[in-house]
C-alpha cells in the first residue's frame, strides 16, 4: 500500500486533498451517496453508504443518526424500505449511484494521474471503479496490487 509521511516533501499533498474534495462533492451532490473520506498516511480512505430504501438515506446520505421521529422511522423502515426492495428501486438507484461513484473517481484520477494509487487503494467501494467510458482506472486491480487476501 502506498505510504507517505508528513515529512515526505516529494509527495503532492495538495493534489490529494483536491482529489478527495472532488470525489466527495460529486458523490454527495449528484449521487446522494454518503461519503466519509479522510487522508491517512498519504492515501485516500473512503467509506461509502448507498441507498438502503429509506427516505432518510436519500435526504441525509451518510448520516448514521436518525433525527426524525419514531413514527417517521417506523414508516421509513416498515413500509418504504420493503416497498423499494420489492419494486426494484434499490437495485436501480444502486446502479445509478455506482455510475456516479465511478465517474467521480475516474475524474479525480484523470485530473491527478500522478497519485492514482493513493486515491483508489484505500477505498471500500473499489469494485464500483471500473474501466469504461469515464476512464481506464480499475479499482479491483489497484486494490489487488496493494492488498493481499487471505483465503
Amino acid at each position: 500500500m502506498p505510504y507517505h509521511d508528513w515529512s515526505d516533501e516529494s509527495f503532492d499533498w495538495n493534489s490529494l486533498d483536491k482529489a478527495i474534495s472532488l470525489i466527495w462533492s460529486i458523490c454527495t451532490r449528484y449521487g446522494r451517496i454518503g461519503i466519509h473520506s479522510k487522508e491517512k498516511f498519504g492515501t485516500h480512505r473512503c467509506s461509502s453508504y448507498l441507498f438502503d430504501g429509506t427516505l432518510h438515506s436519500l435526504i441525509k446520505p451518510g448520516h448514521v443518526y436518525y433525527r426524525w421521529s419514531k413514527r417517521a422511522r417506523w414508516i421509513d423502515y416498515s413500509i418504504l424500505a420493503p416497498m423499494a426492495k420489492r419494486t426494484g428501486a434499490i437495485w436501480l438507484i444502486h446502479k445509478y449511484q455506482a455510475t456516479i461513484y465511478n465517474f467521480a473517481f475516474q475524474l479525480a484520477c484523470f485530473r491527478y494521474p500522478h497519485i492514482i494509487d493513493e486515491i483508489v487503494s484505500g477505498v471500500d467501494g473499489y469494485p464500483m471503479i471500473r474501466p469504461g467510458i469515464f476512464g481506464e482506472v480499475d479499482g479491483t486491480a489497484i486494490r489487488n496490487k496493494h492488498w493481499t487476501t487471505l483465503t
